[in-house]
């Protein structure tokens, strides 16, 4: 049994529309199809692990993408752990904290964000984007700058 179908349009590019002839057997429209209900299969098998991620450390992530939108995302599938470094570089004097108000152990972050899969960078490019069209200021979630007490001597 067909389940009911939302009839949509598509423009693709002609090398990606070669590709569909993989599918033997199917038309067009199916091999479309099926290419997009893989895809979406596979971008959500780990979908809660990489929300909780993204949202866990929203503050840097969404720092470290800001410049990057929804379709930078074979950047991001590359290179998320080597951004997100460059990010914390950048900004070496902050002290970063996660949704829980814990310090970010950084090496942890980038350990975690290097065993991803590149669909889950993906993924949690989307979720940082996602949080960006709800209008909650993430790359601005840093907090204050702790202040720096002199000592008795430099005074």
């Amino acid at each position: 049994m067909t389940p009911n179908l939302v009839k949509t349009s598509v423009q693709l590019a002609p090398g990606m529309l070669s590709q569909m002839v993989r599918y033997s057997g199917l038309t067009q429209s199916e091999a479309i199809r099926l290419a997009v209900e893989r895809d979406y299969y596979i971008s959500t098998l780990h979908a809660e692990e990489v929300s909780d991620l993204a949202h866990k450390y929203q503050a840097v992530l969404g720092g470290a993408l800001s410049d990057l939108d929804r379709w930078d995302f074979i950047a991001v599938a590359r290179a998320l752990p080597a951004i997100v470094e460059g990010f914390l570089r950048e900004t070496a004097n902050e002290a970063w904290q996660d949704s829980h108000g814990h310090d970010i152990d950084r090496r942890a972050l980038l350990e975690q964000l290097e065993n991803l899969h590149p669909v889950d960078r993906i993924g949690i490019l989307d979720c940082i984007d996602a949080l960006r069209h709800q209008g909650k200021p993430i790359a601005m979630s840093r907090p204050p700058a702790r202040r720096r007490v002199r000592s008795k001597r430099s005074a």
